[in-house]
C-alpha cells in the first residue's frame, strides 16, 4: 500500500494543531491556539480560509448542522455563520485564568471530551470535562 502525503496550507501557525474533518462542508479544519485562529481547507475548491477568535483557542468541534462549538479561553462557545454569530454555552473555567483549555474531540454518542491545564504547564491544575449533545456540561475529572 502507499501513502501519499501532501501540504494542504503553508499559511503558517504560531501553535497550529487539533485537525478535524469536517464531513458536512467536506473540508479539513485545525486550529492556531496562540495565533486566535481556526484554519479551514476546503477540498473541493482547493482554497484556505480562517476565522479569527477574540482569545485563545484550546479545541473545538463541529456539531450536526455543521456549526462549531470551541473551547475558548473565556468559556466555551457556539461559533455559526463563519465565526460571524457567536453565543456563550458556558463560562467553565473562567475564573481559572492560570487556565487555559487544550485538547478535545467529540466521542460516538456527541459528545465534546476537552480538557483545561496551566499556561505554565506545570501546575496539575486541569480538568476534564464533556459536554452532551443536549447541552449539559459536566466536569469528568480535576
Amino acid at each position: 500500500m502507499s501513502i501519499s502525503i501532501s501540504v494542504i496550507s503553508k499559511d503558517p501557525c504560531v501553535l497550529g494543531e487539533g485537525p478535524v474533518w469536517d464531513e458536512i462542508n467536506q473540508r479539513m479544519a485545525w486550529i492556531d491556539i496562540v495565533g486566535k485562529q481556526i484554519h479551514f481547507f476546503d477540498t473541493r475548491t482547493q482554497i484556505h480560509s480562517s476565522i479569527s477568535t477574540d482569545t485563545m483557542i484550546g479545541c473545538f468541534a463541529f456539531d450536526q448542522h455543521g456549526d462549531i462549538v470551541a473551547a475558548l479561553e473565556n468559556g466555551i462557545w457556539k461559533l455559526e455563520d463563519q465565526g460571524r454569530k457567536t453565543t456563550r454555552l458556558s463560562a467553565v473555567e473562567e475564573v481559572r485564568r492560570e487556565n487555559r483549555f487544550n485538547d478535545g474531540k467529540c466521542d460516538a454518542r456527541g459528545r465534546f471530551w476537552f480538557g483545561s491545564m496551566s499556561f505554565n504547564e506545570t501546575d496539575a491544575s486541569g480538568s476534564l470535562y464533556s459536554l452532551g449533545a443536549n447541552g449539559k456540561l459536566e466536569k469528568k475529572f480535576d
